[in-house]
Formats: C-alpha cells, structure tokens, sequence
C-alpha cells in the first residue's frame, strides 16, 4: 500500500488486531521494510498489536531521490548545502504516515538509524509518541556508539563495479551486524535475496542524512542531546552487548540521557540478531514494554 505524504509516497504494510495498540517499525539505513522477519511481526499480532511498516523515503518501494547526492566529506565537515533530506525530514514523513492512517499518536519502534529518526519524532512531534523503543542505535552525536574498524571499512570500500562484487560487500555488511551470533550462511543468503529481489537500493543518500542531522544536532542550542533531556516518553532502549555497527556505549548513553528510560542489554547479539529465538526475546520486550503503558 502507498500514502502520499506531501511531496513523496511511502509505501507501507498493517497488520495485526485493528483495535490493538498501534506500533510503527522503523528500519535502519539501506533497510526495508522486510527488515522485520514475519516471525517477528506475527509475534508482535499475536500479543494484540496493531504492527505498521514502511520504507523510509529514498529506501524500497518509497520515493526515490533523484536529486545528485551531497559530498559525504563537505557533510561531515559542515557543509550542507547540498543536503537534499535530513532525519527530521523522515520523521516528518513518518508522522504523516500516522495521520494518513488516522492515528493520534502511536508507539515507535525504530533500529539503527530508524532509531535515529524515532529520536527526532520524539523530540519534535512529542505528542504522537505513546511509547519509544531505541533498538542497537545511539545519540545524534560523535561520542558514544562508535563503530567497529571492520565495520567502517566494509562501508567505505570502493563502489563495486559488478553484481557478484555488489553482493559480496553487502553479505560481508550483514556478516558484520549479526557477529557475534554465529551465521547460517544459507539462511543469511536467503535473506538477503528476498531484499534484493523486492526492491535494489542503490544511490541512497540516508548516510548523508544521518551526517548531516548529526551536525546540525550538535550545532543547535538546545542540542539534540539536551533535547533527548526534556523527553517525558516510556523509553525503552535495547542494544546488543557485541554490535559492531554503534558500540553498546551509544545505547547505555541513551538510557542515561533520556528520564526513566530503562535499558536492555542482550549479551552476546550484535546489531541486529539472525536467529528466530533471539527476535523472540526483543520482540517479548518490546511487548511488555508497549502492553505496560
């Protein structure tokens, strides 16, 4: 299904009871919606929960952007100029998304970057936000959740010239954000084909975006992390103890910036589990933490 959202269209999927308690899962960079395995979804369902989806702009089936790209390196050191979207605008889009759905508020639930983006719904559209879940992301600034030297590098690897190239990097990628649960190289391959095959993400501009949210959040006054200090949401943060992607440090910062956040650390996980078992145990928090509200 597609909503059109200003200038844009985002393409979304629902599930779940129509009466539940509505939840939106917000992918991380390069992500799908199919980022959430259905087993996970359909544990969310079956607790009550009324479970949305969507591909973040410039990401899957949503509206591509066709405007050049930003320099990464003139982003990292200040100049936006050529910024075409920041994380605000993609809560933005996400929130229209809520008011196309009719909803007067929802729970958010966002990964990665898309916990980056639920930070800034948090922040600037408080009163939408019912609940927060901040899952294996960190605060808008350099100092915590630093990621790994093996990470940085597989990302800042020439652009591949082939389609075999192409999906070495991007296996090699996904290697790195499930260690250290140990891999199933068939079912990570199945995986990432059904990812592929909906929708090929070249030319993303989302890193530029988290570049350029990050330098204008440490410019303003009040900053990002001043702002996540006057939050007043049930935050839950859960991180795994072994990401690779955004050091644990960056989610133990979360719980600490944001009043009354309580964090979940899950030992031996990484940015995001592999495993059914292991989506089971964030999917059971996230559930108790929706359901306490």
């Amino acid at each position: 299904m597609r909503a059109q959202v200003g200038e844009i269209d985002i393409e979304y999927e629902v599930f779940g009871p129509e009466q539940g308690e509505p939840v939106v899962l917000m992918a991380g960079i390069f992500q799908q919606l199919t980022f959430w395995p259905r087993s996970f979804v359909d544990r969310l369902t079956g607790a009550g929960l009324r479970v949305i989806l969507h591909d973040n702009r410039d990401i899957g089936l949503s509206t591509r952007e066709v405007r050049p790209p930003p320099d990464l390196r003139k982003v990292n050191a200040g100049d936006l100029s050529g910024v075409n979207y920041t994380l605000s605008d993609m809560a933005s889009d996400t929130v229209g998304l809520i008011n196309h759905l009719g909803f007067d508020s929802t729970h958010i639930v966002g990964h990665s970057m898309g916990g980056m983006i639920a930070q800034r719904i948090a922040i600037e559209f408080p009163d939408r936000v019912r609940s927060l879940v901040l899952f294996a992301t960190k605060p808008l600034h350099e100092e915590t959740g630093r990621s790994s030297p093996r990470f940085v590098v597989n990302l800042t690897r020439p652009p591949a010239t082939t389609r075999d190239e192409r999906w070495e990097i991007a296996l090699e990628g996904y290697r790195i954000c499930i260690a250290p649960e140990s891999i199933d190289e068939a079912e990570l391959l199945a995986y990432f084909r059904s990812q592929v095959e909906r929708a090929p993400n070249p030319k993303m501009q989302c890193l530029a975006a988290i570049g350029a949210s990050t330098v204008m959040g440490m410019a303003a006054r009040p900053t990002h992390v001043e702002e996540l200090g006057t939050l007043r949401i049930p935050t839950l943060v859960v991180h795994g103890a072994g990401d690779l992607v955004f050091a644990v440090d960056g989610g133990e910062r979360l719980a600490e910036l944001i009043p009354g956040a309580r964090l979940l650390r899950i030992e031996n996980m990484g940015h995001f589990p592999l495993a059914a078992k292991r989506w089971g145990i964030v999917a059971d928090a996230i559930i108790r933490h929706v359901c306490s509200r």
